[in-house]
């Protein structure tokens, strides 16, 4: 193998793996394809938590001088962020029925990552190193809910806009658990073992540009 190169994983839940139990969340598994794949030693950094909002996703990276060390020597970044913040519009709306609550909440995490992807982007600036960014979408954990898919589609549409050229990949893994609750652990919202499998798959799936 040649040169290492440096891996950040940005995010809530699903980066930290919740619902895997004892077995590796989609970060390690991705790193381990992607060892295979570019034929260079992958080293992970993970900074993320259980419950995070896209605010908090910017705060950190806008304020936490280790954090922002780590991305401006990434090769590799990976963010999963908005999951929460729906699910937070989502308890409102069982008291509201204003479903157009979701809509704010769309546009406010479409907001933040614009600006997660500036101070990203500003950070690169300094180093020379080739880099990407994946932005994975939200999956739908309660379809039987009349109007979830409509939203979890509006979230993901709105992300991918962001996703405007080769350096930043928006990896869509709804249609991966799209009723299929097997693939859910069994607080039935986070992925199971096999569930972050096919996430670490889908990733990989979206290329290794521009290192291959």
């Amino acid at each position: 193998m040649s040169k290492s190169l440096n891996y950040v994983a940005l995010g809530d839940s699903l980066t930290v793996g919740s619902g895997a139990g004892l077995s590796r969340g989609f970060v390690k598994r991705y790193a381990s394809l992607s060892e295979r794949t570019l034929n260079n030693r992958i080293l992970v950094a993970i900074f993320a938590k259980n419950g995070m909002r896209s605010k908090e996703l910017v705060a950190l990276i806008k304020t936490d001088t280790y954090v922002r060390k780590k991305i401006a020597n990434a090769n590799m970044i990976t963010i999963t962020i908005g999951g929460m913040d729906l699910l937070d519009t989502n308890r409102l709306i069982h008291k509201s029925s204003n479903f157009q609550l979701f809509q704010g909440t769309i546009d406010n995490v479409y907001h933040n990552l614009k600006i997660i992807l500036a101070e990203i982007q500003s950070l690169k600036t300094k180093y020379v190193s080739p880099y990407f960014i994946r932005i994975i979408g939200v999956y739908n954990p309660y379809p039987n809910l009349h109007y979830s898919n409509y939203w979890v589609n509006q979230f993901n549409n709105k992300v991918r806009s962001l996703c405007n050229n080769k350096l930043v990949h928006f990896v869509d893994i709804s249609p991966i658990f799209r009723y299929r609750p097997e693939l859910l652990s069994i607080d039935r919202l986070h992925p199971n073992r096999t569930g972050y499998r096919y996430i670490a798959d889908q990733v990989a799936a979206a290329g290794y540009y521009p290192f291959t």
